[in-house]
């Protein structure tokens, strides 16, 4: 048995309130003669152990010497889970059901609207059977969170920046559309006299911006791609990056970009020709 294999005593209880699944076998039995002579291994570790027998399905192993000294048997192989963080695969990973060695952590479910009296009532246990030790406790999903914690940070800092660029982006487009618009009155008013719907002076005002923010796209997509491609390899188990990705932001970028500049092309549409014409 490799020594770098991770090992987790549990009880029995422990796959029923972490809701893993069995690929084969079956759980921890409930009586105590087989305490600590019982194991169930995940599927990594199942593999390795048969790498040598690649055609073996898993089931052969149930029933299987395996511990320390080879006096224990494997009761069941468990579905793979993430133990670590999503950055590293899944480890070869082994559990025993041994009450005499006692336990490190205690897991307990927990009902989400009653939270402070369950953690007093599981205090108050605790403190009446280990006095000596401290009660500390760590909810899962904060668990998670310290896990990710470094991941979160980044996240928010390209959420400002990304927020930041929009911002300063729809100042830059407003101010063009203004200027674009002060500078063809002449001939919006002249369009206007001609017939011209307020529809066809937005689009034409709007057309060439439309055209800039898409070839913008164009020149970030590999940009992004190589960006987010960099940060996903240093994840074991991650999304694929498809073009839908891509396409939704194209469109979003291009919402931003015909709401920012609308207001200008709209007001520039509906002056009055006559108006327009005589500031000429």
């Amino acid at each position: 048995m490799d020594l770098g294999t991770t090992l987790l005593v549990v009880d029995n209880n422990y796959l029923d309130l972490y809701k893993i699944k069995m690929a084969e076998g079956k759980n921890f039995s409930s009586g105590k003669t087989q305490d600590g002579r019982e194991f169930i291994v995940n599927e990594a570790l199942a593999k390795e152990l048969l790498k040598d027998h690649p055609k073996a399905p898993l089931s052969s192993l149930v029933g299987q010497r395996f511990g320390f000294d080879s006096l224990g048997t494997i009761r069941g192989i468990a579905k793979n889970f993430n133990f670590n963080s999503l950055q590293y695969k899944i480890e070869p990973m082994f559990m025993v059901s041994a009450h005499n060695w006692g336990f490190r952590d205690v897991s307990v479910k927990i009902n989400g609207r009653n939270t402070d009296a369950a953690i007093a009532f599981i205090k108050s246990k605790w403190a009446s059977v280990y006095p000596d030790y401290p009660f500390e406790y760590q909810f899962l999903d904060d668990h998670f969170a310290d896990v990710y914690k470094a991941d979160n940070q980044v996240s928010q800092i390209v959420g400002i920046l990304a927020g930041l660029a929009i911002f300063i982006s729809c100042l830059g487009l407003f101010g063009l559309a203004s200027h674009s618009a002060e500078k063809r009155i002449k001939e919006i008013g002249v369009r206007k006299v001609l017939g011209a719907s307020v529809q066809r002076i937005v689009l034409l005002l709007s057309g060439n911006f439309l055209k800039l923010v898409l070839i913008a796209n164009l020149i970030a997509w590999p940009l992004a791609w190589y960006a987010m491609y960099k940060w996903l390899s240093g994840f074991a188990y991650r999304i694929d990056i498809t073009w839908l990705i891509f396409a939704i932001v194209a469109l979003v970028s291009v919402l931003i970009a015909v709401i920012t500049i609308s207001f200008q092309s709209i007001k520039a549409a509906i002056t009055n020709p006559v108006k327009s014409l005589r500031s000429e």
